[in-house]
């Protein structure tokens, strides 16, 4: 079974609008490993802007895996960059999420920041790129173009595998090949975010196309039903959260079970 993580900021009401953290990741960190996680998506907000959680994350179980950055590598981004490489050397997660800007005239310039950045990180931890809506690495050509000549070992790719449609998650696959390494769950039906079990035959059809590419990465729960609606309940968030996991799992347990 692979790997499933919390996104820390589907929990945050405050995710959009004043980014100030509303909640101490290493209070439900317990409850994350009893409920199944076996990492955490950190939203860096909630390390950066929260007094004395680094020390209390450096030893939460399930660890931070991924840390969510957001400097976007421009020159006048160099502070933050500088602020979330320190935190990652203390919190030594497994990857780090990040997206470029947004003017293609700069990409030279978010190229050669993000490698420097690169460079400096711990041993063995990767670039995840989101590969972003408003970004330069929008459409999937540019993407595939950008890391064509760096290696794979070392960047690599989320996919929000239930955000449009099979076919498009198997094109992504067809330019990213093994670089795609992590799924970013969250399904929009209708103009609002859903579990995935509200149109189980679609969800299942991209875990088909999933498993069909032989992956074997892992999953951010990252956004789930009753984000951003009015009365927004971080209790029913985390119960949603945990059932679109176990709709995963259950689904690719009966693949496997059917192949046996």
């Amino acid at each position: 079974m692979p790997d499933f993580y919390l996104g820390t900021v589907l929990l945050e009401k405050n995710r959009w609008q004043s980014r100030v953290p509303s909640l101490r990741v290493s209070e439900w960190v317990g409850r994350m490993a009893a409920d199944g996680f076996c990492g955490i998506e950190l939203w860096e907000n909630h390390v950066l802007r929260m007094e004395g959680e680094a020390e209390a994350l450096q030893k939460a179980m399930p660890p931070v895996a991924v840390y969510n950055m957001y400097a976007d590598f421009s020159d006048e981004s160099k502070p933050g960059m500088e602020q979330s490489a320190a935190m990652i050397q203390r919190l030594q997660p497994k990857g780090v999420k990040f997206n470029l800007g947004e003017d293609a005239a700069r990409l030279p310039e978010y190229r050669k920041n993000m490698l420097a950045f690169a460079e400096a990180l711990p041993a063995g931890c990767v670039m995840l790129c989101e590969v972003h809506q408003g970004t330069v690495l929008e459409e999937i050509d540019a993407a595939a173009a950008f890391f064509k000549d760096l290696p794979a070992e070392k960047f690599q790719i989320i996919t929000h595998a239930f955000s449009s449609s099979a076919a498009d998650l198997q094109r992504q696959f067809d330019a990213f090949g093994g670089r795609i390494s992590l799924v970013h769950v969250q399904y929009v039906l209708d103009g609002k975010r859903v579990r995935l079990d509200r149109n189980p035959a679609f969800a299942k059809e991209c875990l088909q196309v999933l498993a069909a590419n032989g992956y074997k990465g892992g999953f951010t729960m990252e956004f789930t039903e009753g984000t951003a609606e009015p009365g927004e309940n971080i209790e029913d968030l985390y119960a949603n959260a945990i059932l679109d996991m176990q709709f995963i799992k259950q689904n690719i347990q009966k693949h496997k079970e059917a192949r046996q």
